[in-house]
């Protein structure tokens, strides 16, 4: 688990990262203008001694000393001039130069009365100006002076008396020729003091107010947003390890933070929220236990759905003259679907396959009810329209829920294979022909039973001759357009053995095939076929 940071710390760095570059920041403004400043003074003032050394120049008398190459009597008397400049001005030094085609020398310089005294080499005319006198990347800028470029330049640099900026001006004849540059350097030692005690000023200044201001700035921090937020987690937490319980036993032990900001607005918020939440939970505790008694009541009323529809096979094992198999699977835990078989007598065979609308437990309670009416009035005696006719009468009495019944009634005579059916609805059931393919009785269809009283069913009649499968089914099975008899014929051609117990394979294959299909389709429905093998009477 990647480890985190405290909150606290990253705020600290955060705002000691801030007081660093703000400082940095008003460190370097306040260090280029003084720098500025310091300079300006200094090119004032060199600009006042070039002026007033620059007067005492005669620049016709110079340029005769430069083409004779002679020095006469103005060159000692300017001697004399930049000496004493150079002796009561403070300046570094002080000279005049000329360039010719080998480069720059030099025409008179500068001398104190103390370096006179120390007897040290001093520059003569005509000496020539080396790297080790002025670098050459300041000859660049005396080279603007002299072409004219510049009318005078100030540069700081470095010299092998240390830190100084020179001041350039020329001299020009009255032609308006430039004859040779007047040059001035000011030591800049005290600037380069002054600017390293500033700098070192500010960052002290600096590091003392981060510290401070780190400190102070911490302790608000922890004090107005680390502690509400701690502590908002820490119920939260105490909170959450109560979800692990029962949600009847949670407690909400509100939190308090008078912030007055968004924190105690947060506060608030998740104080609402526990109170939601417990209230949910204790809902869907109330909600799940519903619904689990109502699992347990639908589980019981699918098994006694189950167990009320004839499940024992072979059903009637002393009967040779046919074979029946049925079987219902539900698309949910109760159906509405059913199926019956029964003897009316010693020579009939009674079958009914139904569906009732809709789902659930009230389908399967109407369902229950029509089941029971349509074996009660088939036992009578009745045929299968007439039993249709008196079932829809009871059905229609209090049906106030509007439900419908889709239903085949089939009556079979055993011995002769006379078989008599009506039909409620639109179920068309199959019989197979001596070639093992299948088609559709025809039928007569009829209203829904529980619509309306007194309505009349058609019955329809037809001959079983021995070998004949009668298949019936619930609508359910072909909502998608299910191909029920070719599915039938591809079975019993694979299925060779089709005389013992063959329709139970029949059938359950055939409902193997059914699921898979309404699954690929999206849509499950109930599932329930019944079939009838007629042998006829058998001597």
């Amino acid at each position: 688990m990647k480890k985190q940071k405290k909150l606290s710390v990253r705020m600290t760095i955060y705002c000691l990262i801030f007081v660093f570059l703000l400082s940095t920041l008003i460190g370097g403004i306040g260090f280029y203008t003084y720098q500025t400043k310091s300079v300006g003074h200094f090119e004032a003032y060199i600009e006042a001694v070039m002026s007033i050394t620059a007067d005492e120049v005669e620049p016709e008398a110079l340029h005769n000393t430069l083409k004779t190459g002679e020095p006469g009597t103005h060159l000692e008397l300017l001697q004399a001039r930049l000496d004493s400049v150079k002796n009561n001005s403070g300046v570094e030094y002080i000279y005049i130069i000329a360039r010719d085609d080998q480069g720059y020398y030099y025409v008179v310089c500068g001398y104190s009365r103390t370096e006179a005294e120390a007897g040290d080499e001093r520059k003569q005319y005509g000496d020539r100006v080396t790297e080790s006198d002025i670098a050459l990347d300041m000859q660049q800028h005396f080279d603007a002076v002299m072409d004219g470029i510049s009318e005078k330049e100030y540069v700081p640099n470095n010299s092998d008396l240390g830190y100084v900026l020179t001041g350039t001006v020329p001299i020009i004849t009255h032609r308006g020729e430039i004859i040779a540059a007047l040059g001035v350097d000011i030591p800049m030692e005290e600037i380069k003091e002054d600017l390293q005690n500033y700098v070192i000023s500010v960052l002290i200044s600096v590091c003392l107010a981060a510290a401070i201001f780190s400190v102070v700035f911490i302790i608000i921090i922890q004090k107005s947003i680390v502690s509400p937020i701690l502590a908002l987690g820490r119920h939260t937490d105490g909170f959450l390890k109560q979800t692990e319980g029962r949600p009847s036993d949670m407690k909400v032990e509100e939190l308090q933070i008078t912030t007055g900001d968004e924190l105690e607005q947060l506060a608030g918020q998740m104080n609402k929220m526990m109170w939601d939440m417990v209230a949910y939970m204790g809902d869907l505790e109330s909600v799940t236990a519903i619904q689990e008694r109502i699992n347990v009541q639908l589980n019981v009323a699918s098994q006694i759905q189950q167990n009320m529809l004839p499940c024992v096979f072979p059903a009637f094992p002393e009967r040779t003259e046919f074979d029946i198999y049925a079987l219902m699977q539900p698309a949910g835990e109760v159906g509405g679907d059913f199926y019956d078989f029964f003897m009316t007598d010693g020579t009939h065979l009674g079958i009914v396959v139904a569906d009732v609308s809709g789902d659930g437990i009230p389908a399967a309670l109407f369902m229950m009810m029509t089941r029971t009416l349509i074996k009660n009035y088939a036992c009578l005696g009745l045929e299968p329209a007439r039993v249709l006719y008196e079932v829809n009468k009871e059905l229609c009495q209090g049906n106030e829920a509007g439900m419908t019944v889709e239903a085949f009634v089939g009556l079979l005579d055993v011995y002769y294979g006379d078989f008599l059916y009506a039909v409620a609805g639109e179920n068309t059931p199959l019989i197979s022909r001596a070639d093992g393919s299948f088609e559709q009785i025809t039928t007569f269809p009829g209203f829904l039973m529980g619509m309306l009283e007194k309505i009349p069913f058609e019955q329809g009649r037809r001959k079983l001759e021995t070998g004949n499968i009668l298949v019936l089914h619930t609508a359910g099975i072909i909502d998608h357009e299910f191909a029920l008899a070719k599915t039938l014929e591809d079975i019993l051609t694979q299925d060779e053995n089709s005389q013992a117990h063959s329709l139970q394979k029949l059938l359950h294959k055939t409902a193997v095939v059914a699921e898979d299909y309404m699954v690929s389709a999206g849509e499950k429905q109930d599932i329930t076929l019944l079939a009838v093998e007629y042998r006829g009477k058998r001597s």
